[in-house]
Formats: C-alpha cells, structure tokens, sequence
C-alpha cells in the first residue's frame, strides 16, 4: 500500500480479547503507522471512555494518541450533542462511563424516566431489569429510544456474553409494532460521516476492519468503504458461509495478516 489510507480499526475480538493482544496485533498496526497510515479505533463498546481505552492501548505497547480512538461513549454524546433541542431531556441506562460522558458535555438530563424526551440505551455488566423497566416507562410517556450500539454479544477471551442487542431485542418486544430503537453506532450512517470527518479522507480510501458481519462489515458497505473481517472475534468461518447480508472484502485469520491488503 503506497497511498495514505485510513483505517478504522474494531478493538474487541479483532485488537485484542479482554485484557489480552491479538497475536502479532500490535505490531501490525504500529507498522500502519510507520508507513504514514491514517488509524482510528471505533469500538461499539460503551462502558468506557476514549481515555481508558487510549491508556490500555499505549500499555500494550501501540503507537496510539488519545486523538485516533473513538468510543461507544464519545460518538453517542456527539450524537446527541447535534440532534438535542431546548426542550428535551434525557434518560439515561448503562454503564456509569457512559453518563460521565453524556453530562461532561453539558446535556440536559431527566430527573426521572417519567420526564424524558429521550432515552438511550448502552449495555453492560451492571444492566438489569429495573434498568429495562425504565427504558420502558419513558417509552410509554412518549421518549425517543436510541442505544448506542446493535452488538448481541461481546467477545472475552474464553466465551462470549450478551451486549446492547440483546436488551434492544428485549426492549422492542415490549414496543408497539412501528416503534424501534435507534441505533447510534456501527453500522449507523451518523458513526460513518463522524469517522470520515475525523480521518479527512474519502470512504474509498478508508478500510474498517473488524470481527462483526452485522457492525463493522455493513459499516463499510453501506457507506462506501471496503470491508476486512478478522476471525478471532465473535465470526467464524461457518458464520460467514452461513451470512446472506454484508460480504466482506477480506477475510484474514487475524490483524497481522492485514499488510497482505493492496
């Protein structure tokens, strides 16, 4: 690869799993860096901030700066940031990193589900029923739902465990039937223009690369990027045989193999 391209790069299941580095991982991508590449990391995960997830990057030894990392948490406050008027209020269920975010920017919160405008969704390992059960109350007093990403599951090193899709299927059942949560990251078209805004370059010239069919590969096929799907996360080989949606451009066994790419 001659050219400057951009890469937007999944972080679980494709740079690392839990606390641990993809084989051979970082060093692939420090090479990108090397080579004058433009690099952001876009995880769906919103139980941290940019912050944590910049610090546990440099620790494994990545070139990183806070600058080219892009949480869950930081693309649902600029969502919300855009589309918030004077009027509206809202309701927050998640993680305590994903309300940090939201308030440090200055948005308008609802003193109860009862009094939002909106309300949005972020799973995580603290979610609950009573967090469900006021999702929707807010629902039935007229609030706008959003979730802050689509994934089913998360990827750990020895198993996988339920994310945000699993509580917006949960969520939905209980909505009338032309009622639906809005998704604000990977694969929304608001994540794509925020990402191409950051790296300054064309869709052609970008690849996002990651472990997720329905999130990271319909990221670059609807919105004009080529695709590369890694198999150490949640993706198998015979999930991708299985798949009638988003095809990826590349299959490679892991991150490394990424510098075969021209």
């Amino acid at each position: 690869m001659s050219s400057i391209k951009g890469f937007i790069i999944d972080l679980d299941g494709t740079v690392y799993l839990q606390d641990s580095p993809i084989p051979g991982a970082i060093e692939a991508i420090n090479r990108l860096y090397e080579q004058g590449h433009k690099i952001c990391f876009l995880t769906n995960n919103p139980t941290r901030e940019n912050k944590f997830y910049y610090q546990k990057l440099k620790n494994m030894g990545l070139h990183v700066s806070l600058n080219d990392v892009l949480s869950a948490t930081y693309i649902t406050t600029l969502f919300f940031q855009q589309i918030m008027e004077e009027k509206d209020r809202l309701w927050v269920e998640g993680e305590p990193a994903l309300r940090r975010e939201l308030q440090k920017a200055g948005l308008a919160m609802a003193s109860s589900p009862l009094t939002s405008t909106m309300a949005v969704l972020g799973g995580g390992p603290s979610f609950t029923f009573n967090h469900l059960n006021n999702l929707y109350q807010a629902y039935l007093k007229g609030a706008k739902m959003y979730a802050t990403n689509s994934d089913l599951t998360c990827p750990l090193e020895n198993e996988k465990v339920p994310d945000t899709g699993a509580w917006i299927a949960a969520l939905e059942s209980l909505m009338g039937e032309n009622s639906f949560v809005e998704v604000i990251g990977k694969p929304s078209s608001n994540t794509a223009k925020t990402v191409l805004r950051h790296l300054n370059l064309s869709p052609e010239d970008c690849y996002v690369v990651g472990d997720r069919l329905d999130t990271d590969i319909l990221l670059a096929q609807q919105n004009g990027m080529k695709s590369v799907l890694v198999l150490t996360g949640v993706t198998s080989l015979e999930d991708l045989k299985n798949h009638s949606g988003a095809q990826p451009n590349y299959v490679l066994k892991s991150l490394p193999e990424l510098t075969i790419i021209e």
